[in-house]
């Protein structure tokens, strides 16, 4: 679904980020993980401090955060769907 997104939407400015945040689990195993489930070319990110989590108040593995260009979280959720997903970004990336 994300990479459908970034295919979709990444001539808009969407730039999405996979965050790992097991610290045993290297960069590299992390990406084997994302690509082995399917997803596309992100950028790749290892928070072992937990600060984006924290910072994000993110509750669980899988939740999805949009943020907008003048750095406002616009949707934050895990599982949130597609159509969601999409009408967020179509909201997010609007120019102004």
């Amino acid at each position: 679904m994300l990479t459908r997104l970034q295919e979709e939407y990444g001539d808009r400015g969407l730039k999405i980020v996979a965050i790992n945040v097991e610290p045993r689990l290297s960069l590299e195993r992390w990406r084997t993980y994302w690509t082995g489930l399917g997803g596309g070319e992100v950028i790749w990110a290892q928070d072992a401090q937990y600060a984006a989590t924290t910072a994000f108040n993110v509750q669980r593995l899988g939740t999805e955060i949009i943020i907008n260009a003048q750095g406002r979280v616009v949707a934050k959720g895990a599982d949130l769907g597609y159509e969601r997903l999409q009408r967020r970004l179509d909201e997010a990336l609007q120019v102004g």
